[in-house]
């Protein structure tokens, strides 16, 4: 299903090469909450990057909603700002492919409450009611970002919060905890949007030490960490 529209005969993606602008809202190792998406400028110049994009010939784009970037303090969606993004992208002949969850999380939202699917899931609808009549193909998700990545990082180090790191090892329950909110949230977006189809990615990680001492081989090792996890 990855690989071609059902009974189209036609690739899924519109371009081989995809494009992308960093969109990670996660609040990091340091305690600060990033939303990349406006530090590098994107959320003001989306419009501009979307036509810079069509001129050398890309016609798939990632992009990240985010979770707690494109929820308003009250709680719901920025529906104006998405919308205004899924036009421009139209407008240029572009085929988002959307993120839903990019590590972050909104005030007041924990993988680990009884109810963090089900919030998820409810976002995810908001996402797709937005999106309805946008676009001309199929519609295009990511539920959630790197699930095993995440997992490790946000469960089992310290470089993302909660900051679960060494001393409480919930790596794979939070993988579990991922996992049932992804689905949860395909549940919610085909509920509108029936012709929906989800990609779901992983990083693949090799660190390798950069000079064969004690030190950096074990350094290498540590990073492989997340290698590890991700198989």
């Amino acid at each position: 299903e990855a690989a071609s529209a059902p009974g189209a005969g036609m690739p899924l993606f519109r371009s081989f090469w995809m494009g992308g602008f960093e969109g990670a809202d996660h609040v990091n190792s340091h305690g600060v909450p990033l939303h990349l998406n406006h530090s590098n400028g994107h959320v003001q110049f989306f419009a501009h990057d979307y036509a810079a994009m069509a001129q050398l010939g890309l016609r798939t784009v990632r992009e990240s909603i985010g979770w707690r970037a494109g929820t308003q303090p009250d709680g719901t969606l920025d529906v104006a700002r998405l919308q205004r993004m899924a036009d421009a992208a139209q407008q240029q002949g572009l085929q988002v492919l959307w993120t839903l969850h990019h590590y972050g999380l909104p005030p007041g939202v924990d993988f680990f409450a009884a109810d963090f699917a089900q919030r998820f899931a409810g976002f995810c609808d908001q996402v797709a009611r937005a999106l309805q009549g946008f676009g001309d193909g199929l519609p295009l998700f990511q539920p959630v970002n790197e699930i095993s990545f995440l997992s490790w990082a946000a469960g089992s180090t310290n470089l993302i919060h909660p900051y679960l790191g060494e001393s409480q090892q919930r790596g794979h329950e939070l993988k579990c905890r991922l996992v049932a909110a992804a689905l949860q949230g395909c549940d919610a977006l085909w509920a509108t949007l029936p012709q929906a189809r989800m990609v779901h990615t992983d990083p693949l990680i090799h660190v390798v030490a950069d000079v064969p001492s004690d030190a950096e081989v074990s350094g290498a090792n540590a990073g492989a960490g997340a290698q590890d996890w991700a198989a």
